[in-house]
């Protein structure tokens, strides 16, 4: 339930990759950890991890220069923090084990939704590609494919532009929706699946982890 695979740059040097992993819902579930559930106001996203068994995790949304994350966040059908009332910030969720990724001023409060998290921008709508800014930082971001499967990837060693990396999701990684999370120095993935292992670390810390563990 959970596939791997990796993209290379083409332009030299060639030590830049997009790590990407495919997430069936029907196998696995999402679920976020916050560093102060442990005490701690952060931690890297390797420690909360392995704190949590987690298969496979990335830093979460944004947060604060005191460690509080901004923006919406729900964990286990509990709201952990508010939504964050930006245009361009879109929401990620989970209801009735089905992904949605929409814009801030659609979301409506529901019981029924089990996962959230905020972030931007909105990278892919229904398969189109929405005006981006430029500037070039290394990225964190969560798909979804015309299946309702979920993708999650992170660059390394690989700085992109929101557009660069929203055609990368449309035609690498076949999404119809996706949209960013918080990267530059923040940008971590840590990935222990059987045999398989992954650290993309950073020395930064982060408040939150999207991950994700077996069913």
């Amino acid at each position: 339930g959970i596939d791997y695979t990796s993209i290379k740059a083409s332009e030299l040097p060639t030590l830049k990759y997009i790590h990407c992993f495919k997430i069936n819902l029907d196998q696995n579930t999402l679920q976020l950890a916050f560093a102060k559930d442990d005490l701690f106001p952060a931690e890297t996203v390797k420690w909360l991890a392995k704190r949590n068994h987690a298969l496979l995790a990335v830093n979460g949304g944004f947060f604060t220069s005191s460690w509080a994350p901004i923006g919406l966040r729900i964990q286990h059908f509990k709201k952990r923090s508010f939504l964050q009332p930006t245009s361009w910030w879109p929401i990620f969720y989970i209801k009735n084990n089905t992904p949605y990724i929409i814009n801030e001023k659609d979301y409506k409060p529901d019981n029924d939704i089990s996962f959230a998290v905020q972030g931007g921008p909105r990278l892919l709508r229904r398969g189109v590609i929405p005006s981006l800014k430029p500037g070039k930082a290394e990225r964190t971001a969560l798909g979804i494919t015309n299946n309702n499967e979920i993708i999650i990837a992170a660059t390394e060693n690989w700085p992109l532009s929101t557009d660069e990396l929203a055609h990368i999701f449309k035609e690498k990684l076949h999404c119809s929706e996706a949209m960013n999370l918080d990267g530059g120095s923040s940008t971590q993935l840590y990935a222990h699946i059987n045999k398989f292992q992954l650290d993309i670390g950073s020395i930064a810390l982060i408040t939150d982890i999207v991950y994700v563990t077996h069913q």
